[in-house]
């Protein structure tokens, strides 16, 4: 599985389920501190949001 792929389906998670795999994997990568499950909400909705600008950028620029 390709880290895209990945991406998809983690995008496809019900918000909390997502939360909860960002706090997850975060801690794989060394953060240690408890992760407030409201503030990674957030973030989910910051990377979503720059996923979709991304997404968008890129149809704009192929016309």
């Amino acid at each position: 599985m390709t880290p895209e792929q990945l991406e998809i389906e983690a995008l496809a998670l019900p918000r909390p389920a997502l939360a909860e795999l960002l706090a997850r994997l975060l801690g794989y990568l060394g953060q240690t501190e408890e992760i407030d499950q409201d503030i990674a909400a957030i973030w989910v909705d910051e990377a979503e949001r720059r996923d979709r600008t991304l997404d968008e950028n890129q149809l704009s620029n192929r016309q």
